[in-house]
């Protein structure tokens, strides 16, 4: 009988077994829980367990893990089971983030990233304004509200955007375009130095700035934040909020808008005329993201009217002389305004996404995504009559993109490869009545790249990226005769297709075929030390404006011309990082990165004349390629000197240089040391003051490139010398902070820019000319989370 029973018990009881990985690369999570009912354990070393006696029956298994979703799965018991459960490992999120600023180690390239505070308190600041933050980048500006990041010397199309994983596409050709995004849209905003980060772009040999979403929890909730920012220098607000709805189901539903507006700019003593902006922005996304597959449709637009500076546009190279010779405008008229008058910009872009992917537990993670985007771009010159309300520059910019990819991932290397295309149409409004700067075209991109990651141990990592593209561009564009036979017709002359006066109609079409590669490695020796290191070569086809420009931009207050003979532009890059944690005071951070690119047929925008014409009088920029280099480096130091008081140091050196003509390249960044004090007030509230000083060193390597030019003087031709290259002179500047978190759910932060109201000009601004930088500007933002 007693057998019997034991015959019986054991058909009715059972065994379970099985392992827990990491859904990505099948890698075992230890220390994972495991519960059956009243039976509970833990997986050990290699992700195993084991679970006896479990009855017979309907069963829902548990399983959670620090660092991931909880599993539940119901099951049924009818004999000995083996179970292999994949968990989202990395996905557990921290729904308070209060991370001010952050360096990714998980990759060779030197990534920074704001997100949490840092976002919220600099929430009035535009994407270029607020990238300054990261020590190495910079900005190029068209004035005060125009504003373009600088890596390590780069921009323009040398910097990608990618917003929630979509590159932007615009005329982002020209210093004078701010990009057409809204930081405040986005949660977490990361820089990828160098152009080590082939997936996103071959084009950014600068880097890459990365914008992303928050995730959702994977619960029901209703949450969000409500944003407002008033600023004293434009007499201007912003406003944004937030509002993101999840289900436990993974589904989830995303919108959110902002407002700015501010007034004419003040500086030091005078107020710039025709310097307000006013921006909307808009976003709605839904979808679901589950762990093993996904869909997100998601819209996004964005108008932006920007006001340029009325005495940035001269009548005469005389008058532009004497505007030089004098250190800027003579003539302010001090009139604050909210209205835009000409000369001004209007942009609208709108992003549409739809994306899915799908992840298989053998052969990986597929993921498909498609954009459209639509960039308008209107720019009003001082005009007459029936032309002032007609843009002198209309452009309108159509681009779809597709991507497919595959990623699998294993216990110590992962591969992801992918395949990407894209299509261009630009359309130049002829009806502006001016010289198309621009024009008709048509761009196709077909590109693939493959990046594989290998952990060698804890200490060891290795990655190698290639990449390659095929790029076409069909365009249709007139030239005057006399230009086109000086310049092009000996080369391009099966370019012809017609003439018409004294102009001709050219069909240019080029091919390019580029590739790309990478590699690198971080070594973490202990947890006082890491180091990164990684060497590419890229190529960038030359961008539409390198090639056709041809006229005046009226933004930029100068006369651009491309140049159909560049070819593409070919960069090899050496980038290293190496960080300390040493244990003093409080602790110390330290991280030195020093870097060298060699270019080859690198394209440069320099002066080279002048021109009057019935606008006015203009500086004319040729673009042109040289071979060049630039060496430089960054450092980075965080002491927390006591438990109250931290003290942060960023200082960062760049040289460029010119090898074809012998001399520096043109607009490089000076060197610059920003060191902030920060000292806790009160802890309970997370009051913190802060004391900021920037120091901005004259540059003293540059390019002597001045115009000369002729002008009548009392019945007499007089020639002079249009001084366009001399750099202003160092400048300090001191900022104060103030902020603190009433509660979890209400935060303020006072910030005063410029507290000492001085007066100084950027190497960097192209209109530094004309006008001095932004006065003193006070700010206060209040944040309510919900």
């Amino acid at each position: 009988m007693l057998c019997g029973l034991s015959f019986f018990w054991s058909q009715t009881h059972y065994e379970i077994r099985g392992k827990v990985v990491d859904l990505h690369n099948n890698a075992p999570l230890q220390d994972a829980s495991v519960k059956i009912g009243k039976f509970q354990t833990k997986t050990d070393a290699k992700g195993q367990f084991i679970l006896q006696k479990i009855q017979k029956g309907n069963h829902t298994i548990v399983v959670s893990h620090s660092e991931c979703e909880d599993y539940l799965q119901k099951i049924t018991v009818d004999k000995a089971l083996h179970l292999t459960i994949a968990l989202e490992h990395h996905e557990k999120i921290i729904e308070d983030i209060k991370v001010s600023g952050a360096v990714r180690p998980s990759k060779s390239q030197q990534s920074h990233t704001l997100q949490g505070n840092i976002l919220s308190q600099n929430f009035q600041d535009n994407i270029g304004n607020l990238l300054t933050q990261i020590t190495g980048v910079s900005t190029i500006k068209t004035g005060n509200n125009i504003v373009k990041p600088i890596v390590r010397g780069l921009y323009g199309s040398r910097i990608s955007i990618l917003t929630d994983g979509v590159k932007l596409s615009e005329q982002e050709w020209g210093v004078e375009h701010a990009p057409s995004v809204e930081a405040s849209m986005f949660q977490k905003v990361s820089v990828v130095k160098g152009a080590g980060a082939l997936k996103y772009s071959s084009d950014a040999m600068g880097g890459v700035v990365i914008l992303e979403a928050k995730p959702l929890p994977a619960k029901d909730t209703l949450m969000g934040h409500f944003q407002m920012a008033g600023f004293t220098n434009g007499r201007g607000i912003k406003t944004g909020i937030q509002v993101q709805k999840s289900y436990e189901n993974r589904w989830f539903v995303n919108a959110g808008g902002s407002f700015s507006k501010r007034g004419d700019i003040a500086i030091p003593n005078h107020t710039l005329q025709n310097t307000a902006s006013e921006e909307h922005a808009f976003h709605f996304s839904a979808g679901k993201r589950a762990f093993d597959k996904g869909i997100e449709i998601s819209y996004k637009i964005l108008q932006q009217d920007f006001g340029i500076f009325t005495g940035s546009h001269l009548s005469s190279a005389s008058l532009l002389y004497d505007v030089i010779a004098a250190g800027g405008a003579m003539h302010y008229y001090d009139h604050f305004a909210y209205a835009l008058q000409n000369p001004k910009q209007e942009v609208l872009h709108h992003t549409a996404k739809i994306e899915a992917y799908h992840r298989f537990k053998t052969i990986g993670k597929f993921k498909f995504m498609y954009a459209y985007q639509l960039n308008d771009r209107k720019e009003f010159d001082i005009r007459r009559g029936e032309l002032k309300n007609i843009p002198s520059l209309d452009l309108q910019l159509q681009t779809h993109q597709a991507k497919l990819s595959h990623l699998l991932e294993r216990e110590k290397w992962s591969l992801e490869t992918a395949i990407l295309g894209e299509y261009q149409n630009n359309y130049a409004d002829p009806n502006t009545q001016t010289r198309r700067l621009i024009p008709d075209y048509e761009k196709g991109q077909i590109s693939t790249y493959a990046v594989w990651e290998y952990t060698i141990s804890p200490k060891w990592f290795l990655e190698w990226a290639a990449r390659y593209d095929y790029s076409t561009i069909d365009a249709f564009k007139y030239y005057d005769q006399s230009v086109w036979n000086a310049r092009f017709a000996k080369h391009y002359a099966h370019f012809e297709v017609k003439q018409s006066g004294s102009r001709i109609l050219t069909h240019p079409v080029f091919h390019f075929h580029n590739h790309s590669v990478n590699a690198g490695f971080r070594f973490t020796p202990n947890n006082a030390w890491n180091i990164k290191a990684n060497i590419a070569q890229v190529r960038r086809m030359p961008n539409p404006a390198e090639l056709f420009a041809d006229g005046l931009h009226h933004s930029a207050a100068i006369i651009e011309r491309g140049d159909l003979k560049l070819q593409s532009e070919v960069m090899t890059q050496m980038n290293m990082a190496i960080g300390a944690k040493i244990n003093a005071l409080k602790g110390i951070h330290l991280q030195f990165s020093p870097y060298y690119y060699h270019a080859e047929n690198y394209i440069q925008q320099i002066p080279t004349g002048i021109q009057n014409s019935n606008r006015g009088a203009f500086v004319i920029w040729d673009y042109q390629q040289v071979k060049a280099n630039i060496l430089g480096f960054e450092a980075e130091m965080q002491a927390k000197i006591t438990e109250k008081m931290t003290v942060d140091a960023q200082y960062s050196w760049l040289r460029g240089h010119n090898l074809t003509h012998a001399e520096p390249i043109i607009l490089m960044m000076p060197p610059r040391l920003k060191t902030t004090l920060s000292y806790s007030l009160w802890k309970k509230k997370k009051m913190l003051l802060g004391i900021e000083h920037l120091f901005v060193q004259k540059q003293h390597r540059f390019p002597m490139r001045n115009v000369n030019f002729e002008t009548i003087e009392n019945g007499l031709i007089v020639p002079k010398t249009l001084d366009v290259s001399t750099p202003p002179v160092a400048y300090h500047l001191i900022g104060i902070h103030l902020s603190a978190e009433m509660n979890r759910h209400f935060s303020a932060h006072l910030r005063i820019s410029n507290a000492l109201n001085t007066e100084y000009r950027d190497y960097l601004n192209r209109l530094r000319f004309f006008a001095p930088e932004m006065g003193r500007n006070i700010s206060l933002t209040l944040k309510y989370n919900f």
